[in-house]
């Protein structure tokens, strides 16, 4: 696992959250898609943690694979207003984590 410290600095580094928020309209079952570039150095167990109307649940995936398309999250009940999609940036020594957009549909 990464250290503390290199987490830390990875994400003072970025300019923007990793993971936008997003303003939803409606109470309703959304299905949340994340999107990210595959690669050999990628990490193989990212955690997302999804905001949900009955709590947060993770979903873990391998970006080395599956890059550059839409990939399901899950479906859940989520209601309006501001919600987001945090993406952990832990990941095993000599591997990265890649956010690069989140939908809910």
């Amino acid at each position: 696992m990464a250290t503390p410290s290199a987490c830390s600095t990875v994400i003072a580094k970025l300019k923007r959250p990793p993971v936008p928020a997003a303003s939803l309209g409606s109470t309703k079952a959304y299905n949340v898609y994340a999107w990210w570039t595959q690669g050999g150095n990628r990490s193989v167990s990212d955690v997302y943690h999804i905001d949900h109307a009955g709590g947060t649940t993770t979903s873990r995936k391998n970006q080395q694979g599956g890059g550059g398309a839409w990939q399901l999250l899950g479906s859940w009940s989520i209601n309006s207003g501001s919600r987001q999609v945090r993406l952990s940036c832990w990941t095993t020594t000599g591997y990265i984590v890649v956010a690069d957009a989140v939908r809910w549909q």
